[in-house]
This record gives structure tokens, sequence and C-alpha cells, in this order.
């Protein structure tokens, strides 16, 4: 695996490929950037893709990604509805973690929904 550190603000972070071997180059480009969604209503915003691990409750809802970070921003529940929020996740933080627990990270690209939606848990 290559990976790097690189400076992320004040924070050093690593970056490798583990988030291509989850998203194609397609997938990744269909994402609209960090912060372009922001002047949208909630429920126009659409889901692009669900990230689960199978077999627990927790799920990712990302709707922006920067490539560059390996930043999405989106809707996160780790199992526990009232702690759920809106906010930014790291792919390949999840994927180290799904990585060191021997699961999988699942991704969903036909999930249709939309922020709106699972923020009030209409959709899951």
């Amino acid at each position: 695996m290559n990976t790097n550190i690189r400076n992320h603000g004040n924070q050093s972070r690593k970056e490798d490929d583990s988030t291509h071997m989850v998203m194609s180059k397609d997938v990744i480009e269909s994402f609209p950037k960090l912060y372009s969604t922001d002047h949208m209503p909630n429920n126009t915003v659409p889901i692009v893709v669900k990230f689960s691990i199978p077999g627990t409750l927790c799920a990712w809802y990302a709707v922006e990604y920067d490539h560059d970070t390996d930043t999405c921003f989106g809707f996160c529940n780790l199992g526990d509805d009232e702690m759920a929020e809106l906010g930014y996740f790291a792919l390949d933080e999840i994927i180290g973690c799904c990585t060191l627990l021997g699961v999988p990270l699942k991704q969903d690209r036909h999930f249709n929904a939309t922020l709106h939606d699972v923020i009030t848990f209409k959709s899951r």
C-alpha cells in the first residue's frame, strides 16, 4: 500500500490507495465538491453513496467529497439516532478501522434518498 504523510490543516494524516478500492473513478468524479451544496435545501441534495459496515448499524451517507483530502461531507449514524449528525468524515480512516477489524466497508451506489430523507430517518 502506498502511504505518505500529508499536512491537513494543523494535522498530519496518511493518504493511501484504499479509497480507490472502495470507490471507482467514476463514483469519485460524480461527487459534488465540498461546500457546493451548502446553498441547496436538504430535500434537493442527493445521497451519492451510502457506506455501511455489514452486521452493524453504522452508516455514512455521503453527499460531497474532496479527493485531495479524502474527506466526505454527509450524515453519519453509528447506531444511535440521538447522536447521529451531519459532518465531515475521512474515508481512509473508516477503511482503516474496517481493515483492522477484518470487516468490509459496503458501498451502496443505488441508495436512493436525499439528505432530508436520512436526516429525518425516512430512509436508511
